[in-house]
């Protein structure tokens, strides 16, 4: 997705919320699990996520072939990396009313880098190779 750099962090989204991300096997990491890459998509783009209320892991990972499992991210850790800069906002797509996004405001030198590497940490698989 396109940055929109009038997205903002939803606050009717709870900081409880459950985030559902597909990993693609190009985004494993032998270390921990998730790598960084799977967060990097280009400093243009906010991260496509789903709400967990409103779809299960093995919904999520069927609308994404090729992808080999599905991580979880607690929207209040993702907020907590960047206060007031990092947050999630509801984008819901046709076909896919649980779609979301993790926006963070775009930002000179490593800080974008240094986001990816952070929520890679936050992941926890819920399904696929890692579980």
């Amino acid at each position: 997705m396109d940055s929109d750099l009038s997205l903002k962090d939803d606050p009717s989204i709870p900081d409880s919320e459950l985030l559902f991300r597909t990993i693609h096997p190009k985004q494993l990491k032998d270390a921990n699990g998730v790598s960084s890459g799977a967060f990097k998509s280009t400093p243009k783009s906010h991260t496509s996520v789903e709400l967990g209320s409103l779809t299960s892991p093995e919904e999520t990972l069927a609308r994404r072939p090729g992808h080999v499992g599905v991580v979880k991210l607690l929207t209040g850790r993702v907020r907590g990396i960047r206060p007031g800069v990092v947050g999630v906002s509801r984008d819901p797509i046709p076909g896919n009313l649980a779609h979301a996004l993790i926006i963070r405001e775009l930002a000179p030198g490593g800080v974008y880098m240094k986001t990816a590497r952070e929520l890679a940490r936050l992941c926890e698989w819920v399904m696929g190779p890692r579980v």
